[in-house]
C-alpha cells in the first residue's frame, strides 16, 4: 500500500513533474492545480483529486472536492479524506475506481517505480486523448 505520508519530498516532485509536463488543459485549473482523477462520491457530480506546488513547509499541497475536505480537513495541514487515501493507495490503480487524468496516471506511475525502487521510471505520458 502507498501511504502518501510516507513518501518522501524528493518522490512527490519527481510524481509532481510527471503530472505537471503531461497535463493538458482539461486537465488544470486555476490557483495552479493539475488534476490527478476523478471518483464517483455521493454528490451528482465527481469528486477531483488535484495536486499543486506551494511555496511553505508543505511543497505540495492535495485536495478534493468532496465536501469533507474542502468544509473540514483541508483546515488541517496534511488531512486527506477518504478518496485522497483511497487515490493513494496502490489498490485504487484497478479499473473502476477510478477515472485517472494523464497526469494522474503519470503521477500514479512514476510514484509506485519510485518508491519500490526501480532504477527506469516509466515514460510518464500516455497518447490516449483527454476530455473534462
Amino acid at each position: 500500500m502507498l501511504v502518501i505520508s510516507k513518501v518522501s519530498v524528493s518522490v512527490l516532485k519527481a510524481a509532481f513533474e510527471a503530472a505537471d509536463t503531461c497535463a493538458t488543459t482539461a486537465g488544470r485549473s486555476k490557483g495552479g492545480w493539475v488534476r490527478l482523477a476523478k471518483v464517483q462520491g455521493s454528490a451528482a457530480a465527481p469528486y477531483v483529486i488535484a495536486i499543486r506546488p506551494v511555496s511553505t513547509e508543505r511543497q505540495y499541497q492535495f485536495s478534493c472536492g468532496c465536501p469533507d475536505y474542502l468544509y473540514r480537513k483541508s483546515k488541517v495541514p496534511g488531512a486527506c479524506c477518504k478518496h485522497m487515501q483511497r487515490f493513494f493507495q496502490e489498490s485504487t490503480t484497478t479499473p473502476g475506481s477510478f477515472w485517472f487524468y494523464k497526469a494522474g496516471k503519470a503521477f500514479v506511475e512514476t510514484t509506485q517505480a519510485l518508491v519500490r525502487g526501480r532504477v527506469e521510471v516509466p515514460v510518464p505520458c500516455h497518447e490516449e486523448s483527454e476530455a473534462a
